[in-house]
């Protein structure tokens, strides 16, 4: 798919990942930028910051699966560091946003030039990351006495699915 090249089509470019997800997600679940962070922030054991115990429903189970990869990313040597995850910039296609046929489609590393960008390994790895973790959102059931969840009351467990 030529990013370039495609009528009714929005390819986001220079901004950070954290932001890009939140746009991947408004995307794909019909809900607006600013809702879909207030609505997934939160949410259930792994949902925001930090994360423990098992998943609540499929939506907390999708957060999971997206901090996995996250840390798969971070660990791969794909990127120059760790903490480079949460601010590397990727390039991507969605497609018919906030409707039934929203697509997102993320460049991967041999599409990007010269000049956009140092790590584009790096940069596919995380758009992929978040393209599957903001499909998961939109398949998946949601469940508003989750939001905001206690996270001190989810289990420790020792081992992710």
């Amino acid at each position: 798919m030529d990013i370039d090249s495609n009528r009714n089509v929005a390819a986001y470019r220079g901004r950070r990942s954290v932001a890009q997800f939140g746009d991947m997600i408004s995307c794909v679940t019909d809900r607006g930028l600013i809702r879909s962070w207030a609505d997934y922030d939160g949410y259930g054991c792994y949902c925001g910051l930090g994360g423990s115990g098992s998943p609540l429903d499929e939506t907390d189970g999708c957060c999971l699966r997206h901090d996995n990869c996250y840390g798969e990313v971070m660990t791969s040597g794909l990127c120059p560091s760790e903490n480079f995850v949460y601010i590397v910039s990727y390039e991507y296609i969605s497609r018919y946003c906030r409707t039934a046929q929203a697509t997102l489609y993320c460049r991967t590393a041999e599409e990007y030039g010269f000049f956009d960008g140092l790590y584009p390994e790096c940069a596919a790895a995380m758009c992929k990351c978040d393209m599957e973790g903001a499909l998961c959102f939109a398949a998946s059931s949601y469940d508003k006495d989750l939001k905001s969840y206690p996270k001190d009351t989810c289990e420790k467990q020792t081992q992710h699915e």
